[in-house]
């Protein structure tokens, strides 16, 4: 919280602030933009300092309407791209509730030109739906996010080879929107299902997507960042869980390795067993939904296939477990009802073999509708945020340096009040 963070506070104590706490809350609730409450602080708008060489000396320099817009108005778009759709709702920035119905566009054109295509009509779309003004785009998607928010290396458009797409600047042009950012789905889908889904009350989290591979992530404290690594290069859905080199070599992965997770336990890995173990008589096509319902009609080899996906995804989540210990574990994708029913008890004698005393940790089935779409939208406001954040905090340092102590005591008020405790150790 607020209040743990070490801050130079002992002047506060020094005099009394010129806005009392309960008036900046009160301020915070009608106005919560930080930049608003600074610029009355400081003197703009008629209180705090009215030095003729101090902050209130500025005051008929205005706050930009953009930084307004991101508070009190304006919206988000998040867009999770798949491999056969691609689907996008609009976020208020207020309140981070879903304006509007979500939209889904097929993917008919796979070419790096017909994506970006696509996307850009998606977008317009929302904007021709939707009467305030777009604020921030987030795009979750499959592959490699390069540093200028292009991307590569999808796992769904493998055709594309090692093209690098600007998804960023395209949309950047073609959308009218300054502040576009580009994730991994996985991490979109994590931020969505602990913003609004069943990771909602859980300080950290690790979740597992089960569909065509296995996308993982991890969240590692409530502040809605994900851990992505140095290089964002962590993949559990490729930690290998196949040592043996004979049957590895059975379980070649497209990124290069054998024995991958993904191999063993993903919605393909169980539809590929099907196939090798010739569970289907009929052409139609095996997916790993046929084998989950031949399972509950009795079939015992059907259940031998999905008993084998399930402890191969018990050690990739023990795994997990060992390496985070987060306070959750969440299933995700077409199988994860399934998977979620076997691994429980295996994961449970696994773990609490070593740790008798402490609590389990829950592995849980993800709630959230679309978490995709929503994390993508509500990781682009965190962002966007932080942006505005600094440049607020280049915008009234300068003014900090000839601050009365009375002043600063009460942008200490502000920024604790509207939960921007990190904007005080920004202007410092």
């Amino acid at each position: 919280g607020e209040t743990q963070i070490v801050l130079p506070v002992a002047f506060l104590l020094a005099s009394q602030p010129t806005m009392p706490v309960s008036e900046a809350r009160r301020r915070a609730g009608a106005e919560p933009h930080i930049g608003v409450l600074l610029q009355d602080v400081l003197g703009r708008g008629g209180s705090g300092n009215t030095h003729g060489d101090g902050p209130g000396a500025i005051e008929n320099e205005a706050v930009s309407p953009s930084r307004n817009e991101g508070s009190g108005g304006g919206y988000a778009i998040g867009i999770d791209l798949g491999g056969t759709s691609m689907r996008a709702g609009a976020v208020a920035i207020a309140d981070g509730k879903l304006i509007d119905e979500y939209v889904v566009i097929q993917v008919t054109d796979r070419s790096p030109d017909g994506i970006l295509g696509s996307l850009s009509a998606l977008v317009h779309t929302i904007q021709s739906r939707t009467s305030s003004k777009l604020v921030t785009i987030g795009v979750g998607q499959p592959g490699f996010v390069c540093d200028d928010g292009s991307i590569k290396c999808l796992a769904n458009y493998s055709d594309w080879g090692q093209a690098s797409v600007p998804i960023r600047s395209h949309l950047m042009a073609t959308c009218g929107c300054d502040h576009v950012y580009v994730y991994d789905d996985a991490d979109c889908a994590l931020a969505g299902e602990v913003k609004y889904g069943a990771g909602k009350l859980h300080r950290s989290a690790v979740m597992f997507t089960i569909g065509t591979g296995i996308g993982t992530s991890a969240m590692l404290s409530n502040d809605g960042c994900v851990f992505r690594g140095a290089r964002g290069l962590i993949e559990a859905g490729h930690a290998i869980v196949v040592s043996d080199p004979e049957a590895a070599a059975t379980c070649q992965c497209p990124c290069g390795q054998s024995g991958c997770l993904e191999m063993m336990a993903s919605g393909t890995a169980i539809a590929k067993a099907a196939v090798d173990r010739r569970l289907f008589d009929d052409d139609r096509l095996v997916t790993a939904e046929r084998v989950v319902e031949a399972s509950a009609a009795g079939d015992e080899l059907a259940d031998d296939i999905l008993e084998s996906a399930a402890r191969y995804l018990s050690i990739g989540l023990v795994n997990a477990i060992r390496h985070y210990d987060p306070s959750v574990v969440l299933l995700a994708g077409g199988v994860a009802v399934e998977m979620h029913r076997r691994v429980c008890g295996i994961v449970s004698k696994l773990v609490w073999k070593l740790h008798r005393d402490c609590d389990e940790i829950p592995i849980l089935l993800a709630s959230c509708e679309q978490p995709g779409v929503l994390g993508a939208g509500a990781m682009a406001v965190r962002d966007w945020q932080s942006v505005m954040r600094g440049d607020t905090a280049k915008e009234y340092s300068p003014f900090l340096r000839g601050a009365t102590e009375r002043d600063r005591s009460a942008l200490y008020d502000v920024c604790l009040c509207t939960g921007d405790a990190g904007m005080w150790v920004v202007l410092y």
